[in-house]
């Protein structure tokens, strides 16, 4: 009975993600490396990771947990973790996680600038409110019969301003982060200042981005804009 290999043949190193993989060329010394799936019964599937044998009503392999199924982001058909094709639809398994695994790359960088953007608005606008409500609490309480503006009337005037000023400012704040953080993030992943407008976009308007894989159109315009191969 074959056994699953994870290291190279030739000088020995580890290799990454042999599980889905009927070959592997070694990244270290060009070595390729023809990896063996171990036969199993038709009530068994054997983990792709390391070669246990699991009943096939078993989610995750009972010796290091690895998902034994795996559904087509396309189709939504359930395949063995190690199929490198879709039993229905024929997708090429490994470039659509691959693929989809550089999208959640993508979604995590947007969401975490929009939460940082949030918290300094949010922040400076709770500030803002405070001061305005100090300012009306001053002006219910405060007589105002005599004429003209007087040092607590213009107080109050002044405290509004700056408090308006103070959220205005959380705003601006918030955007020049979000400005400099997109930008930041184009260098390590391509087309990333098109996808967090978009992504900011349905934040305020429509559900663009979904924490699931995209398909269909959408995937082909996130394709697009980080200019993968998905053929």
């Amino acid at each position: 009975m074959a056994e699953i290999i994870t290291k190279c043949r030739g000088c020995g190193a580890q290799l990454e993600e042999v599980g889905r993989k009927r070959q592997v060329t070694c990244p270290y010394c060009g070595t390729v490396t023809v990896f063996e799936k171990r036969p199993a019964s038709e009530h068994e599937i054997i983990c792709p990771a390391c070669g246990t044998a699991n009943k096939r009503e078993f989610e995750h392999c009972v010796e290091c947990g690895q998902n034994l199924y795996q559904n087509c982001p396309k189709c939504g058909t359930r395949n063995e973790a190690d199929a490198s094709f879709c039993a229905m639809c024929g997708l090429d398994l490994e470039k659509a996680f691959r693929i989809q695994r550089k999208y959640f790359e993508y979604l995590a960088e947007a969401r975490r600038i929009i939460k940082e953007y949030q918290r300094i608005y949010r922040t400076h606008l709770l500030i803002g409110y405070a001061g305005i409500i100090i300012c009306m609490i001053l002006v219910l309480t405060t007589d105002f019969t005599s004429a003209g503006f007087t040092p607590t009337s213009i107080a109050i005037l002044a405290g509004l301003f700056v408090s308006y000023g103070i959220m205005f400012y959380g705003n601006s704040k918030g955007q020049k982060y979000a400005k400099d953080e997109v930008q930041k993030a184009h260098y390590k992943l391509t087309g990333f200042d098109e996808f967090y407008k978009l992504y900011a976009k349905r934040n305020r308007i429509t559900h663009y981005w979904p924490a699931q894989m995209v398909a269909g159109n959408k995937l082909d315009r996130f394709t697009t804009i980080a200019k993968l191969n998905v053929k």
